[in-house]
């Protein structure tokens, strides 16, 4: 055979195999094996496929599949709804997440409002229970002690037929399971709950404050004397918060004041984003300056955490380690020294540095603190019983100093208010402070804020409260 031609013999082998390989790929698909179902949080349509596979493998009719709804809570919200949705989803994931069984269960989303859940390897009894957990624990930290509208909004658990919530085409049936969800409500509120949510909502009252939904926060930065500087060379982030056009404004640690665990979250989630957004401006345009951003305990808690750090793991590593420090705030000798111990844990991988803020009457607590940089007070935080005059409280400051320098560490004051008391405060050796009473609150965390917006008085005074202090 000439070289070059392909005989009839090889092309008809050639032909067979092809024709072999067409008929397997051609085959019926039903016969080979299923796949395992996936398991944990899914996306709608991939928790539509495992569900239906669950439906076509069971002989039990009557599996369940397990549901709860927001929506309550969504309406009582109204036009705040904007600002906690996305909130709200991550706290949810968490809590369902330390209920369920990550190998075995799935979960998804609805919406924003409803989760639906499969517990495969659970008894119904257990499966009620967990769902009924899931939404006991979500209601609590949605609102707390909290009054919306005059009652408390509540997380609905409901549960229908596995059958009866995929339709014909394999399809999550959205209407059936609100129409479970509607059965499962205490009242005809929640009925009006699961449709369009009004633009309009009631006051929400926490203990005796009323906080509307007009509520706006901001944000101002207050200068720091840093020590071994001897400057004005740092900020701390300081949220203002206004309830209505006419109230008078509440910042730093009042802006907390009686609010419910996901106002506090709602805060800090704010107070995170801008202050990341600020340090990454900073470090790219070159003015290396130090941020402290006060967080409160409670948003450090594992359903939460990753509100405050997603924020910042978007900055540079390098504005991480040399700029930034979080001031984790809000402890009482109250809390467990089981929580205490690993309550910074989540925020050392940020590579940042740690600060904790304990009462001024409670220096004993700076022994329970672990993997935190200093610890120090916040004058603001005194109640009108706590008033001393400069020489009692400087004093106070100096037994909270003596108790930092027994474990070794650095300790600072906030919100300085009398001129006189900030000299002595500096010479005693506390490495951070701030206040009114050394210069006001700027928009902005630059230099130029500094030189720009210091007045005349505070340029005059500064010098003779702080030796050889410098406006860089």
């Amino acid at each position: 055979m000439r070289k070059g031609v392909i005989s009839m013999k090889k092309i008809w082998g050639v032909a067979r195999l092809l024709a072999d390989i067409v008929g397997r790929f051609g085959r019926d698909q039903t016969a080979a094996p299923m796949l395992a179902p996936r398991t944990g949080y899914l996306k709608p349509p991939a928790f539509s496929s495992v569900l239906t596979g669950m439906v076509l493998r069971d002989n039990d009719r009557d599996a369940r599949l397990h549901v709860f709804s927001v929506a309550d809570f969504r309406r009582a919200a109204g036009i705040k709804w904007d600002r906690l949705g996305g909130l709200v989803e991550v706290l949810a994931d968490g809590i369902v997440h330390q209920h369920i069984d990550l190998n075995t269960d799935a979960f998804t989303r609805i919406g924003t409002e409803i989760w639906c859940l499969t517990l495969p390897r659970s008894t119904r009894r257990e499966s009620l229970d967990c769902v009924a957990a899931i939404a006991r624990d979500l209601s609590l930290q949605l609102v707390g002690d909290g009054i919306i509208g005059g009652r408390r909004p509540k997380v609905v658990a409901a549960n229908l037929p596995m059958r009866s919530a995929v339709n014909s085409k394999g399809i999550l049936d959205h209407q059936a399971i609100k129409d479970a969800v509607n059965r499962a409500a205490p009242s005809p509120a929640l009925e009006a709950a699961v449709a369009a949510p009004t633009t309009e909502a009631p006051p929400i009252l926490t203990k005796d404050r009323q906080t509307t939904p007009e509520a706006a926060l901001s944000m101002v930065w207050t200068p720091i004397w840093v020590a071994n500087r001897r400057a004005l060379g740092a900020f701390q982030a300081r949220v203002v918060r206004k309830d209505t056009d006419t109230s008078a404004p509440m910042g730093g640690v009042h802006a907390y004041a009686s609010a419910a665990p996901i106002e506090t979250l709602t805060i800090d989630r704010f107070v995170a984003t801008q202050a990341a957004r600020e340090l990454t401006g900073l470090y790219f345009g070159k003015q290396h300056m130090g941020l402290t951003v006060p967080v409160h305990w409670m948003s450090l808690a594992p359903r939460w955490r990753d509100c405050i750090r997603m924020p910042f793991e978007e900055c540079p590593d390098m504005a991480r380690r040399k700029f930034l420090k979080i001031e984790v705030f809000g402890l009482t000798p109250a809390i467990p020294a089981s929580i205490l111990k690993n309550l910074m844990d989540p925020l050392e991988k940020l590579g940042c540095d740690i600060l904790a803020r304990v009462p001024l009457w409670a220096p004993e607590m700076v022994r329970s603190l672990h993997g935190v940089r200093a610890v120090g007070v916040d004058l603001a935080e005194l109640g009108d019983e706590d008033s001393f005059g400069d020489d009692e409280l400087f004093a106070k400051l100096l037994e909270f100093r003596d108790a930092a320098r027994q474990v070794n560490t650095a300790c600072y004051v906030w919100s300085v208010q009398r001129r006189l008391l900030i000299s002595r405060i500096v010479e005693a050796g506390f490495s951070l402070v701030n206040g009114p009473g050394m210069m006001r609150d700027l928009s902005r965390p630059t230099l130029s804020e500094i030189n720009i917006r210091t007045t005349e008085d505070e340029r005059r005074c500064l010098p003779r409260l702080i030796p050889k202090v410098s406006f860089r």
